[in-house]
């Protein structure tokens, strides 16, 4: 008990150093503005004041002409905090919550998988510092709460009433546009590691996070049904353009031309050696997890071009605009329950 708990200071103590720097050089934390400054908090800020009582907060955009629907999240059970915490308090204790979160739903899914507690922690670790990375941190609690879920699909035989009383939580704190495609590929991928056996489960659980989502999502469904959308939809592009900018970003990982890069040199490099390593270990699940993987990126590529317009037609052309290529928001999930079976299953080689 006493090494586990070590083992935790050791993560705490990884994911604190950012801040202890931050805090050590310049007495404040710092923190990238963009989307996080620049919208997230402004619409919390608006959000808190109509929790504490403002309910005309919201015209301070657009002239009076903003409608309060604009404000997608304000249903969300998170907002509960606003009622205890400033706006720095409110985004910070966020902050911290993700990390917490994103960090023991993996180490609930990775004891699941394999016995060593320390690879388990490699993992958690790793899960958590690409999903909660600083320039773009999850905009919903759905991907910290991401491996929990899988952990459901894939090691229940059935939901008790607590397991319905998380998931529903989890819709109600998730985004239809943000994290649904997600949602779809997380299912998809249980269902092929479970064989499709549990298909009853895989229902019962879609049903429910899926009602959740609506429930607290009904700010966007309105925006939908009742006007044009507040935001410009996404432009697509045309195929050759898409790789061509992948090219691009391969190329940026070997030759990288600013500090941006290098950071993100370590990460694309250790996803690059963990998916080839997939197919040099002989392992039939770590090879359907590479297959996955190779799928959905191709897939990510597929949505995000202008072909993907042929399929969104007549009744289906209100999706056109809707952003598919988020399926991608399970490889890090993916990544990081690679590294822990390889770890776990080369203990004793010298990897």
């Amino acid at each position: 008990m006493k090494k586990k708990i070590n083992l935790h200071l050791f993560a705490i103590l990884i994911f604190s150093i950012y801040y202890l720097f931050s805090l050590l050089i310049f007495n404040n934390v710092v923190i990238n503005p963009h989307d996080n400054l620049e919208i997230s908090a402004v619409y919390n800020h608006i959000i808190s004041k109509i929790y504490n009582g403002d309910f005309n907060s919201y015209k301070i955009f657009l002239s009076g002409e903003f409608k309060w629907y604009y404000l997608d999240t304000i249903l969300y059970p998170k907002n509960i905090l606003h009622f205890f915490t400033s706006d720095k308090q409110f985004y910070f204790l966020e902050e911290i919550l993700k990390k917490i979160i994103s960090y023991f739903s993996f180490y609930l899914l990775g004891k699941s998988l394999i016995k060593n507690k320390f690879y388990i922690i490699l993992g958690a670790i790793l899960y958590t510092s690409v999903v909660n990375d600083h320039n773009s941190p999850p905009p919903t609690y759905f991907l910290p709460a991401m491996p929990y879920i899988l952990y459901l699909l894939v090691s229940k035989t059935e939901f008790k009433l607590r397991h319905l009383l998380s998931i529903s939580f989890i819709g109600l704190n998730s985004s239809l546009v943000f994290d649904y495609p997600s949602l779809i590929i997380i299912i998809l991928f249980s269902a092929i590691l479970t064989e499709f056996k549990n298909i009853k489960m895989l229902s019962i659980f879609f049903g429910t996070i899926t009602l959740s989502m609506i429930a607290s999502n009904m700010p966007i469904i309105l925006s939908v049904i009742g006007e044009p959308l507040h935001r410009v939809a996404i432009e697509k592009e045309n195929l050759t353009n898409i790789l061509r900018g992948e090219f691009l970003n391969i190329y940026k990982i070997f030759y990288p031309n600013n500090l941006t890069s290098i950071f993100f040199l370590g990460s694309n490099l250790l996803k690059l050696f963990l998916l080839i390593l997939c197919f040099f270990i002989k392992n039939k699940n770590l090879r359907l997890i590479a297959f996955f993987i190779i799928c959905t990126y191709l897939s990510k590529i597929l949505f995000s071009s202008d072909i993907s317009q042929i399929i969104f037609k007549n009744v289906l052309e209100f999706l056109q605009g809707y952003n598919f290529s988020r399926i991608e928001n399970i490889l890090p999930l993916l990544f990081s329950i690679i590294l822990v079976v390889i770890l776990n299953l080369n203990e004793k080689k010298n990897y």
